[in-house]
């Protein structure tokens, strides 16, 4: 008997875009609302566009938000990751040397502090799955505008 293939969900299937509204469909309703929050909150940025792109693994497809005069490869990139959504961040070394890291929670130091050093750009990659969490990463998004929008002035 012949094995049958598992469909690959619209997330990971990279030869398929997906319509927004089917990547986050999968959520139970109070997900949702915080992916819609961080989705709107993102787009309030100053000179922010986005795009919906496949970005490999592990992100698959997601919104890429950018901003112009970011030296970073992007602003932001939300994650509709079926199992839980998140915000990924990229950081110069000049960008993290300038986050009050006394201000910071815990997490999000030790987050910042262990981020992965890829051809010069530091990552990072916050779930969230409440509205705290989201308020935490996007303190940091919002760092990261101010740091972009001070150099460009």
């Amino acid at each position: 008997m012949a094995a049958t293939a598992k469909k690959a969900s619209p997330w990971e299937d990279k030869f398929n875009e997906p319509e927004l509204d089917t990547l986050r469909e999968v959520y139970p309703k109070v997900v949702r609302s915080l992916f819609d929050d961080a989705h709107e909150r993102l787009l309030e940025f100053a000179d922010v566009t986005e795009t919906l792109a496949w970005e490999g693994l592990p992100w698959r497809w997601c919104l890429r938000f950018t901003v112009a005069g970011d030296p970073t490869r992007a602003f932001a990139f939300l994650v509709p990751n079926p199992e839980k959504p998140c915000i990924g961040v990229s950081f110069t070394g000049e960008m993290l040397q300038s986050m009050p890291l006394h201000r910071l929670k815990k997490y999000m130091k030790e987050t910042l502090v262990a981020s992965h050093d890829v051809g010069g750009m530091f990552w990072t990659s916050f779930d969230f799955i409440s509205k705290s969490q989201l308020d935490d990463a996007m303190d940091l998004i919002k760092r990261k505008h101010s740091f972009i929008k001070s150099k460009g002035a």
